[in-house]
């Protein structure tokens, strides 16, 4: 459908949705005022200012079935006991499936768990004319670090610069600002890395070019220092003895690892990434508590293993490098997303270290549940399909 707004009527800027007519001029688009009735949604209505404040043109909210899975037995360093898992997912079989998985790991002892690091990265571009320009502006940088970090933690309770790498090349300086990952899914990093530019641009005796550029992730270049967690990495693993993967996966050990390693009977043909399962899983669990989905497939990519032990049993592990998830801000403030955060028992400050060891848990399960899905002789010949009986 065409716009009817006018030409010279600019796009309303982000976060002003309500419903009346700011004073920049522009107006709202016409489906606003068509908003299926389906949309309308009582609880996020009297929750104005947050529409307010993440949406723009906000009408109305999408409801998905939730469903409990699990539940999911973890010891780990934060998470500790069983967790049911809220899963939002049209999928009529895809909680039975993933309980397949989480039967067998709660039945073994449940998964070991534990978040190894975390942080968020965001780069810094500075151009200049020449090269000594560029020289004089990186010693000045490093110099000021303890002034950035008191920059950083004063535009932002999250957010809190760790370390600082720049990097001179030709007549432009990469500066690599981290920090640490708080309970936010990116610790409001970008406002931190915002506040810093600001400060630079005032005060650094020399001038660059052009305004700084600010981006998720250090530019592309051998030279330039890269991320070492977008984030927080975090482990899971869980053994499992030769019996009880017969009797609750219906296959057999070597079958669930000759299905890892492909039919070339090679580990390199399972390289680390983003198998689907734990995709789907993951995202169902991001939609139920509030995080980014767009995150889902890159929170979820990460290297899997599934190897028979000297002594017969499967050893099944995870590590997931860039794993993105809050438990304050954004989504998690929604009613319906933060009851389920509330069940999870994961709602609110600090809890965001067992939210993603929990996470690491359920993409093993997931996995877990495709492979034997897959296995040779397996009697369930699709991963993810249920037969109701009669």
């Amino acid at each position: 459908m065409p716009d009817s707004r006018p030409h010279d009527t600019p796009h309303p800027p982000p976060g002003r949705g309500g419903p009346e007519v700011p004073a920049g001029g522009f107006r709202l688009p016409p489906t606003r005022a068509r908003a299926p009735d389906a949309l309308a949604d009582p609880l996020l209505q009297t929750q104005s200012a947050w529409a307010g404040e993440h949406l723009q043109d906000f009408i109305g909210s999408v409801r998905i079935p939730v469903g409990i899975a699990g539940p999911l037995r973890v010891n780990g360093l934060s998470a500790r006991g069983d967790y049911s898992l809220p899963l939002a997912t049209t999928d009529p079989g895809f909680i039975a499936a993933c309980n397949r998985g989480l039967q067998v790991m709660a039945e073994a002892g449940g998964c070991t768990a534990m978040v190894l690091d975390a942080g968020i990265g965001r780069g810094l571009t500075f151009g200049f004319r020449t090269l000594q320009q560029a020289g004089l502006f990186a010693h000045w940088v490093i110099s000021h670090v303890d002034t950035f970090r008191r920059v950083a933690a004063a535009s932002s309770a999250e957010a809190r610069l760790i370390d600082l790498r720049v990097t001179v090349v030709s007549n432009l300086v990469h500066a690599y600002c981290e920090f640490a990952s708080g309970d936010a899914v990116d610790g409001e990093a970008g406002a931190a890395a915002d506040a810093i530019r600001a400060y630079v641009r005032k005060h650094c005796p020399v001038r660059p070019l052009e305004a700084a550029r600010v981006s998720p992730a250090p530019l592309p270049g051998g030279l330039l220092p890269t991320p070492t967690v977008q984030g927080r990495r975090v482990s899971a693993e869980v053994i499992l003895p030769a019996d009880l993967v017969v009797a609750r996966l219906e296959t057999t050990v070597q079958q669930i690892a000759t299905a890892w390693r492909g039919p070339a009977g090679d580990a390199a043909n399972a390289p680390p990434g983003a198998p689907r399962w734990p995709v789907r899983a993951l995202a169902a669990l991001f939609a139920a508590c509030g995080q980014e989905l767009a995150g889902a497939a890159a929170s979820a990519a990460g290297l899997y293993r599934f190897e028979v032990t000297p002594q017969g049993e499967l050893y099944a592990g995870v590590t997931l490098p860039h794993l993105m998830v809050g438990t304050v801000g954004g989504g998690t403030a929604l009613p319906a997303q933060r009851a389920c955060l509330d069940l999870l028992g994961l709602a609110g400050p600090g809890k965001a270290p067992a939210l993603a060891e929990v996470c690491a848990g359920l993409c093993l399960a997931a996995e877990l549940a495709a492979l034997a899905g897959l296995s040779e002789g397996s009697r369930r010949p699709q991963p993810f399909t249920i037969t109701k009986e009669g």
